[in-house]
Protein backbone atom coordinates (compact mmCIF):
# COMPACT_ATOMS: atom_id res chain seq x y z
CA UNK A 1 0.00 0.00 0.00
CA UNK A 2 1.31 3.39 -0.83
CA UNK A 3 2.21 6.20 1.73
CA UNK A 4 -0.34 8.45 0.56
CA UNK A 5 -3.36 5.34 0.82
CA UNK A 6 -1.92 4.60 4.24
CA UNK A 7 -2.29 8.35 5.19
CA UNK A 8 -6.26 8.09 3.93
CA UNK A 9 -6.65 4.98 5.82
CA UNK A 10 -5.60 6.48 9.18
CA UNK A 11 -7.74 9.55 9.25
CA UNK A 12 -10.55 7.09 8.92
CA UNK A 13 -8.63 4.51 11.08
CA UNK A 14 -6.42 6.26 13.87
CA UNK A 15 -3.89 4.11 15.91
CA UNK A 16 -2.09 5.35 19.01
CA UNK A 17 1.33 5.02 19.74
CA UNK A 18 1.79 1.40 20.91
CA UNK A 19 0.26 0.36 17.77
CA UNK A 20 -3.01 -0.68 19.22
CA UNK A 21 -6.27 0.35 17.58
CA UNK A 22 -7.65 3.69 18.91
CA UNK A 23 -10.74 3.11 20.97
CA UNK A 24 -14.33 3.60 19.23
CA UNK A 25 -15.56 6.79 19.16
CA UNK A 26 -18.34 7.47 21.44
CA UNK A 27 -20.70 8.22 19.09
CA UNK A 28 -20.72 4.72 17.65
CA UNK A 29 -22.38 3.28 20.64
CA UNK A 30 -25.15 6.01 20.21
CA UNK A 31 -25.19 5.22 16.83
CA UNK A 32 -25.97 1.21 17.65
CA UNK A 33 -28.68 2.43 20.04
CA UNK A 34 -30.26 4.75 17.59
CA UNK A 35 -30.41 2.14 15.68
CA UNK A 36 -31.63 -0.47 17.21
CA UNK A 37 -34.48 2.18 18.62
CA UNK A 38 -35.30 2.41 14.68
CA UNK A 39 -35.50 -1.38 14.30
CA UNK A 40 -37.32 -2.25 17.62
CA UNK A 41 -40.26 0.32 16.61
CA UNK A 42 -40.63 -1.12 13.03
CA UNK A 43 -41.01 -4.59 14.77
CA UNK A 44 -43.74 -3.22 16.94
CA UNK A 45 -45.39 -1.76 14.62
CA UNK A 46 -45.12 -4.75 12.26
CA UNK A 47 -46.40 -6.86 15.27
CA UNK A 48 -49.65 -4.71 16.02
CA UNK A 49 -50.49 -4.71 12.08
CA UNK A 50 -50.42 -8.20 12.38
CA UNK A 51 -51.89 -8.75 15.52
CA UNK A 52 -55.37 -6.64 14.36
CA UNK A 53 -55.45 -9.10 11.64
CA UNK A 54 -55.01 -12.15 13.88
CA UNK A 55 -57.84 -10.57 16.51
CA UNK A 56 -60.07 -9.80 13.62
CA UNK A 57 -60.21 -13.22 12.12
CA UNK A 58 -60.55 -14.74 15.50
CA UNK A 59 -63.73 -13.01 16.42
CA UNK A 60 -64.81 -13.91 12.57
CA UNK A 61 -64.39 -17.99 13.59
CA UNK A 62 -65.60 -18.20 16.73
CA UNK A 63 -68.62 -16.54 15.96
CA UNK A 64 -69.57 -18.81 13.24
CA UNK A 65 -68.51 -21.69 15.46
CA UNK A 66 -64.88 -22.67 14.83
CA UNK A 67 -62.53 -21.10 17.46
CA UNK A 68 -60.69 -24.32 17.44
CA UNK A 69 -60.38 -24.56 13.63
CA UNK A 70 -58.53 -21.13 13.80
CA UNK A 71 -56.84 -22.05 16.91
CA UNK A 72 -55.21 -25.19 14.52
CA UNK A 73 -54.40 -22.81 11.79
CA UNK A 74 -52.84 -20.01 13.96
CA UNK A 75 -50.69 -23.03 15.67
CA UNK A 76 -49.62 -24.55 13.03
CA UNK A 77 -48.24 -21.65 10.90
CA UNK A 78 -46.56 -20.29 14.43
CA UNK A 79 -44.74 -23.80 14.51
CA UNK A 80 -43.72 -24.31 10.87
CA UNK A 81 -42.91 -20.25 10.68
CA UNK A 82 -40.28 -21.40 13.82
CA UNK A 83 -38.83 -24.92 12.68
CA UNK A 84 -38.15 -23.55 8.99
CA UNK A 85 -36.03 -20.37 10.35
CA UNK A 86 -33.88 -22.36 13.00
CA UNK A 87 -33.52 -25.20 10.41
CA UNK A 88 -32.09 -22.44 7.95
CA UNK A 89 -30.00 -20.31 10.72
CA UNK A 90 -28.50 -23.26 11.57
CA UNK A 91 -27.56 -24.84 8.72
CA UNK A 92 -26.74 -21.50 7.37
CA UNK A 93 -24.53 -20.39 10.42
CA UNK A 94 -23.06 -23.89 10.66
CA UNK A 95 -21.40 -23.57 7.02
CA UNK A 96 -20.43 -20.21 7.55
CA UNK A 97 -18.10 -21.22 10.56
CA UNK A 98 -17.01 -24.28 8.88
CA UNK A 99 -15.97 -21.95 6.33
CA UNK A 100 -14.04 -19.79 8.63
CA UNK A 101 -12.10 -23.21 10.36
CA UNK A 102 -11.19 -24.23 6.92
CA UNK A 103 -10.50 -21.08 5.71
CA UNK A 104 -5.96 -21.36 5.18
CA UNK A 105 -4.52 -18.83 7.90
CA UNK A 106 -1.68 -16.65 6.69
CA UNK A 107 0.55 -14.11 8.59
CA UNK A 108 -0.09 -11.51 5.72
CA UNK A 109 -2.95 -8.68 5.63
CA UNK A 110 -4.13 -6.46 2.85
CA UNK A 111 -4.94 -4.17 5.65
CA UNK A 112 -3.14 -2.99 8.60
CA UNK A 113 -4.46 -5.25 11.87
CA UNK A 114 -5.80 -2.05 13.37
CA UNK A 115 -7.97 -1.33 10.54
CA UNK A 116 -8.97 -4.82 10.48
CA UNK A 117 -10.25 -4.74 14.20
CA UNK A 118 -12.41 -2.03 13.98
CA UNK A 119 -13.88 -3.71 10.51
CA UNK A 120 -14.72 -6.94 12.31
CA UNK A 121 -17.52 -5.85 14.08
CA UNK A 122 -19.28 -4.07 11.32
CA UNK A 123 -18.77 -7.56 9.47
CA UNK A 124 -20.09 -9.70 12.69
CA UNK A 125 -23.49 -7.10 12.88
CA UNK A 126 -23.66 -7.26 8.77
CA UNK A 127 -23.39 -11.69 9.30
CA UNK A 128 -26.26 -11.71 12.12
CA UNK A 129 -28.53 -9.25 10.58
CA UNK A 130 -28.69 -10.67 7.35
CA UNK A 131 -29.10 -14.18 8.78
CA UNK A 132 -31.54 -12.94 10.62
CA UNK A 133 -33.34 -11.52 7.61
CA UNK A 134 -32.86 -14.70 5.92
CA UNK A 135 -34.09 -16.52 8.61
CA UNK A 136 -37.75 -14.98 8.56
CA UNK A 137 -38.12 -14.62 4.81
CA UNK A 138 -37.26 -18.84 4.75
CA UNK A 139 -39.67 -18.81 7.75
CA UNK A 140 -42.49 -17.42 6.03
CA UNK A 141 -41.94 -18.99 2.98
CA UNK A 142 -42.88 -22.36 5.38
CA UNK A 143 -45.54 -21.00 6.56
CA UNK A 144 -47.25 -19.77 3.68
CA UNK A 145 -47.34 -23.80 3.18
CA UNK A 146 -49.37 -24.53 7.06
CA UNK A 147 -52.45 -26.15 4.26
CA UNK A 148 -49.70 -28.54 2.30
CA UNK A 149 -47.95 -29.59 5.98
CA UNK A 150 -51.21 -29.90 8.06
CA UNK A 151 -52.86 -32.35 5.17
CA UNK A 152 -49.52 -34.36 4.88
CA UNK A 153 -49.61 -35.17 8.47
CA UNK A 154 -53.65 -35.65 8.55
CA UNK A 155 -53.96 -37.35 5.32
CA UNK A 156 -56.23 -40.50 5.27
CA UNK A 157 -56.54 -42.91 2.47
CA UNK A 158 -58.66 -43.29 0.14
CA UNK A 159 -59.22 -46.56 -0.31
CA UNK A 160 -58.16 -46.40 -3.62
CA UNK A 161 -54.82 -47.21 -5.41
CA UNK A 162 -54.02 -45.99 -9.49
CA UNK A 163 -54.01 -48.30 -12.28
CA UNK A 164 -50.42 -47.55 -13.41
CA UNK A 165 -48.31 -47.60 -10.48
CA UNK A 166 -50.55 -48.71 -7.67
CA UNK A 167 -49.46 -46.64 -5.07
CA UNK A 168 -52.38 -45.21 -2.73
CA UNK A 169 -54.57 -42.11 -3.96
CA UNK A 170 -53.87 -40.01 -0.77
CA UNK A 171 -50.02 -40.38 -1.94
CA UNK A 172 -50.15 -38.23 -4.39
CA UNK A 173 -52.59 -35.98 -2.92
CA UNK A 174 -50.75 -35.64 0.45
CA UNK A 175 -47.74 -36.76 0.41
CA UNK A 176 -46.55 -35.67 -3.04
CA UNK A 177 -47.43 -32.08 -2.36
CA UNK A 178 -45.13 -31.73 0.90
CA UNK A 179 -42.28 -33.75 -0.82
CA UNK A 180 -42.29 -31.17 -3.41
CA UNK A 181 -42.42 -28.42 -0.95
CA UNK A 182 -39.77 -29.51 0.94
CA UNK A 183 -37.04 -30.19 -1.55
CA UNK A 184 -38.10 -26.81 -3.16
CA UNK A 185 -37.16 -24.96 0.33
CA UNK A 186 -34.26 -26.85 0.62
CA UNK A 187 -32.44 -25.99 -2.31
CA UNK A 188 -33.47 -22.48 -1.38
CA UNK A 189 -31.81 -22.45 1.89
CA UNK A 190 -28.42 -24.46 0.18
CA UNK A 191 -28.20 -22.25 -3.05
CA UNK A 192 -28.14 -19.15 -0.84
CA UNK A 193 -25.79 -21.17 2.57
CA UNK A 194 -23.45 -22.08 -0.85
CA UNK A 195 -23.07 -18.98 -1.84
CA UNK A 196 -22.65 -17.70 1.49
CA UNK A 197 -19.59 -20.03 2.32
CA UNK A 198 -18.40 -18.73 -1.22
CA UNK A 199 -18.64 -15.13 -0.24
CA UNK A 200 -16.31 -15.81 3.24
CA UNK A 201 -13.86 -18.30 2.02
CA UNK A 202 -13.35 -15.37 -1.11
CA UNK A 203 -13.21 -12.57 1.42
CA UNK A 204 -10.85 -14.46 4.17
CA UNK A 205 -8.56 -15.00 0.80
CA UNK A 206 -8.61 -11.88 -0.60
CA UNK A 207 -7.37 -10.18 3.12
CA UNK A 208 -4.91 -12.81 3.47
CA UNK A 209 -3.25 -12.09 -0.11
CA UNK A 210 -3.84 -15.98 -0.21
CA UNK A 211 -3.56 -17.18 -3.85
CA UNK A 212 -7.33 -19.06 -5.09
CA UNK A 213 -5.91 -22.04 -5.44
CA UNK A 214 -8.66 -23.41 -2.85
CA UNK A 215 -6.97 -26.42 -0.34
CA UNK A 216 -9.10 -29.74 -0.76
CA UNK A 217 -11.40 -29.21 2.50
CA UNK A 218 -12.34 -25.97 0.82
CA UNK A 219 -12.98 -27.62 -2.39
CA UNK A 220 -14.69 -30.96 -0.23
CA UNK A 221 -17.15 -28.32 1.36
CA UNK A 222 -18.16 -26.32 -1.83
CA UNK A 223 -18.52 -29.83 -3.55
CA UNK A 224 -20.31 -31.34 -0.91
CA UNK A 225 -22.52 -28.08 -1.02
CA UNK A 226 -22.88 -28.79 -5.15
CA UNK A 227 -23.55 -32.32 -4.77
CA UNK A 228 -26.31 -31.99 -2.12
CA UNK A 229 -27.91 -28.82 -4.33
CA UNK A 230 -27.59 -31.29 -7.29
CA UNK A 231 -29.16 -34.54 -5.75
CA UNK A 232 -32.12 -32.85 -4.65
CA UNK A 233 -32.46 -31.73 -8.60
CA UNK A 234 -32.36 -35.39 -9.11
CA UNK A 235 -34.46 -36.60 -6.61
CA UNK A 236 -37.15 -33.69 -8.28
CA UNK A 237 -37.07 -35.48 -11.58
CA UNK A 238 -37.73 -38.91 -9.49
CA UNK A 239 -40.99 -37.55 -8.18
CA UNK A 240 -41.90 -35.74 -11.44
CA UNK A 241 -42.34 -39.82 -12.30
CA UNK A 242 -45.36 -39.89 -9.79
CA UNK A 243 -47.15 -36.75 -11.42
CA UNK A 244 -47.60 -38.52 -14.29
CA UNK A 245 -50.46 -40.04 -12.87
CA UNK A 246 -52.50 -36.70 -13.41
CA UNK A 247 -50.48 -34.61 -15.48
CA UNK A 248 -52.24 -34.22 -19.05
Amino acid sequence: MSSFDYRQWQRWFTEDRDGEAASPAKGGWATSRVLLLVLGALALFILLNISKGLYSEWLWFSNMGYGSVYATILATKVLVFFIAALVFCLLFVGNLLLAMRLVPKSGSNFLPWAIVRQLQPILRWNVVLGTALLSLIFGLVARDSWLVILQSFNGQPFGLTDPVFYKEISYYVFSLPFLRLVRGWFIGALIVTLLGSVGVYFLSYAVQRLKFDFARTVLAHIGGLGIVILGLFAWGYWLGIWELVFSQ
